[in-house]
């Protein structure tokens, strides 16, 4: 929930060009600041026999964490970092030092660009002020449940299998939400069933490309917009 973990940057009263510049370090920094982030706290938490949920938030759980950061840096930060800096550009160091740092730059440049791309198709598809969020649970399977993913998920720009890869298939994350446990390939065929379904009987389906979606989210970081609320 993007509104959530941005919460006390939309409430925030700096400039704006500041807000942006969080938001731009946080892309470059995703899978460590985020991803890695929230698997660690949940094994964290399995392990002192607490259930965290993703409705929790890392400021509300703050003491636990800080309690077990060292857990947190050695069982999860520091293999992954050891592995991709000294292990990776390593075998270069048959040809001297230069070609290792020389490794070592073009990892952490390809780090980068992976982390810029992941957070730029994984965050914007259940952001923006045209989605909802929701307050209350619903049980799966039910008619509720489906329009919920309708309501909370966008999908990108789809058709082509070369589009396809570069959006991690990500473009489909309607049928993903509403058929959880199928192939790739067979929300790559119902997306077009699915978006006629929804358009006969009208039903929202929404359907941009992800620079128009980043742009709807970062609105929702900086606080100019705000998510819908389900009633």
């Amino acid at each position: 929930m993007v509104e959530d973990n941005f919460k006390a940057i939309r409430k925030s009263k700096m400039p704006v060009i500041f807000k942006y510049v969080i938001i731009f370090v946080a892309m470059l920094t995703w899978k460590y600041t985020y991803y890695a982030h929230n698997i660690i706290v949940c094994k964290l938490f399995t392990n002192v026999g607490k259930i965290y949920t993703a409705t929790e938030t890392t400021y509300q759980n703050r003491e636990i964490i800080l309690q077990n950061i060292p857990y947190i840096l050695f069982h999860g930060y520091l293999p992954h970092i050891i592995f991709l800096y000294i292990f990776l550009p390593s075998p270069f160091l048959l040809f001297g030092w230069s070609y290792f740092y020389r490794a070592l730059i073009f990892v952490m440049i390809a780090e980068t660009l992976s982390n810029i791309h992941s957070f730029s198709i994984v965050v914007p598809n259940h952001t923006g002020d045209d989605l909802y969020r929701y307050k209350t649970s619903v049980t799966a399977g039910g008619a509720e449940f489906y329009l919920r993913g309708l309501l909370s998920s966008v999908a990108f720009t789809t058709g082509g299998l070369l589009n396809d890869i570069l959006h991690g298939y990500l473009n489909y994350q309607i049928e993903h939400h509403i058929f959880p446990n199928e192939s790739l390939l067979f929300y790559e065929r119902l997306q077009p069933l699915l978006k006629e379904y929804c358009s006969k009987n009208n039903l929202p389906y929404i359907q941009e490309s992800v620079f128009v979606r980043m742009h709807k989210m970062t609105q929702i970081m900086v606080g100019n917009t705000s998510m819908k609320v389900y009633r």
